[in-house]
């Protein structure tokens, strides 16, 4: 009786204050713990996410190295970027693609195609609002345009302007510069299902999205790019 009384008493104890490696359903223990800690084991949880294979940034320059300068045809933008992309598509050359919005006299087209295009150096992609690039063609894909950080796809320099956000969800003071911690706030929010880390006009905002990252669905995703923004799915 009285050795069934001291396992009935251990696992009560294990219940209430300790979590598993690896077990996804664990929820924090705020009874009696610090709130920093709690929120630890309440981050501890990952779940399995999928980056998109490919990646479309708006008003962004690919950098790397030439392959290839093409012409594309028409006055609409859509249509050109698309006819962009699928040739770097056919090129078993080309990692990463770049228009310009805009073709120069001189220009010997508007559609550079690349075999490299490192995303995070100095030579690499970058801000600029008169071209849109976009990653993988015929050569494969670009590497490191996103991260899994909290075990779900996390999009660096990328806005999701095309998913509205429905809200705010940390104050400025709250953020830090930190990304991770509008991460952590989008998991703590109920209806969050991707979040924006942003700075703007010096402030550092935290939006929550309705939507997941666009791509998620084995097409290509549609980004903004945005020096220092991050976007996440819900971890």
């Amino acid at each position: 009786m009285v050795l069934k009384t001291l396992i009935l008493i251990t696992l009560l104890t294990r219940t209430a204050g300790e979590c598993t490696a690896g077990d996804e359903n664990c929820q924090a223990n705020y009874d009696g713990e610090d709130s920093g800690l709690a929120q630890i084991k309440a981050h501890k949880a990952q779940k399995k996410g999928s980056c998109p294979k490919t990646i479309i940034m708006n008003h962004a320059e690919a950098g790397g190295h030439t392959v290839g300068i093409e012409t594309t045809n028409g006055n609409d933008a859509g249509d050109r970027w698309h006819q962009c992309k699928e040739k770097c598509d056919a090129n078993e050359q080309c990692v990463a693609w770049t228009m310009k919005y805009q073709v120069q006299n001189g220009d010997p087209g508007d559609c550079y195609l690349k075999d490299s295009a490192p995303w995070n150096n100095g030579y690499g992609w970058h801000e600029d609002w008169g071209v849109i690039s976009g990653s993988g063609g015929g050569g494969g894909a670009v590497g490191s345009m996103c991260m899994n950080e909290d075990g779900v796809p996390e999009i660096m320099n990328a806005d999701t302007t095309d998913i509205p956000a429905i809200g705010e969800m940390s104050n400025p003071g709250e953020l830090h510069g930190d990304w991770k911690q509008c991460m952590y706030a989008c998991k703590d929010t109920g209806d969050c299902v991707s979040y924006t880390y942003i700075v703007q006009n010096g402030v550092d905002k935290c939006y929550k999205k309705g939507k997941n990252l666009p791509g998620e669905d084995g097409k290509w995703g549609f980004y903004t790019f945005t020096t220092g923004a991050v976007s996440g799915d819900k971890p």
